[in-house]
């Protein structure tokens, strides 16, 4: 027989002590001692459930009451400016008004506007759902952006978890009352004072060049382009709109708005507000499903 060679058994042994010398490597790979951590663990999927305590080598059952963090990667800061940058130009645009024409608009409603008034059956059929609509300004980005973020589930006080850094400006609101102006100082004068509160906020200064900041402006890149540059040269040419985009440091935030300059990465556009605001996605379904019977 097979067996009663002798090399054909020393062949044998020697793959049976082999196996067992593997066998053990691999189960003593996955026994920690007092040195080892989770991520040093051969196989750390067969100890999803448990949780290593270091210095007394034992494993302890995961508490799985305390789910996951779903905000994760998701963390949105917003930075606390000043209100003259903000809630002051709202306030501004409520007292002062041109002659013929409202320089902002209604700003009731955190920007939406004034609610539509459903008098007519024509208007009944197609504002569906009724609550949902408002007369809403086409400069009124900003403050209806700001207000939605003050909801946002992620938000966090602390920008070392923050993925994203908003700057709340509302630099449409702030340009109604200066577009026109011939005064150049005038038009750059809360652009210029953004930039230096920035520069000396330490979280700025800590995470400007590190994590994404951005800023919505609700209108169009032209409004915010001209070249402080150009217009010292030629006084005859004062240029058109403010320079906040030509703010060097700005260079590195991301700036939504209504128009973009294609040649600009640092722009996004997007579109005008409508005078449909639903709250739910039941309200757009209702818009939807009344739009095709229509």
């Amino acid at each position: 027989m097979i067996f009663n060679h002798p090399i054909t058994l020393v062949v044998l042994l020697t793959l049976v002590i082999l196996g067992l010398t593997s066998y053990i490597i691999l189960i003593t790979s996955l026994i920690p001692n007092n040195h080892n951590t989770t991520n040093n663990i051969l196989y750390p999927h067969l100890f999803r459930h448990y949780q290593y305590t270091k210095g007394n080598g034992n494993y302890a059952k995961l508490d799985h009451s305390h789910k996951l963090d779903n905000c994760e990667g998701k963390y949105v800061y917003i930075y606390k400016l000043p209100h003259e940058f903000n809630e002051d130009l709202v306030d501004k645009c409520g007292r002062l008004t041109n002659n013929w024409f409202p320089l902002c608009g209604t700003l009731t409603h955190h920007g939406y506007g004034p609610k539509v008034n459903l008098t007519g059956n024509e208007e009944n059929q197609t504002l569906v759902p009724s609550h949902a609509w408002y007369r809403s300004e086409q400069f009124s980005l900003e403050l209806i952006f700001h207000h939605r973020m003050k909801s946002y589930s992620c938000l966090t006080s602390d920008p070392t978890h923050a993925r994203l850094f908003f700057i709340p400006y509302y630099g449409a609101l702030d340009t109604a009352f200066t577009l026109f102006s011939p005064n150049l100082h005038r038009r750059d004068q809360l652009a210029h004072s953004l930039v230096g509160w920035l520069s000396g906020n330490p979280t700025w200064v800590e995470f400007k060049g590190q994590r994404r900041h951005f800023m919505v402006l609700g209108r169009v890149s032209w409004d915010f382009s001209r070249n402080e540059e150009e217009s010292s040269y030629n006084r005859s040419n004062n240029g058109w709109g403010s320079s906040l985009l030509a703010q060097v440091e700005l260079s590195n935030v991301t700036k939504l708005l209504i128009e973009r300059r294609t040649w600009h990465h640092d722009e996004m556009a997007i579109p005008y507000p409508t005078s449909f605001h639903p709250s739910s996605y039941q309200d757009v379904k209702l818009w939807q499903v009344n739009f095709l019977l229509t």
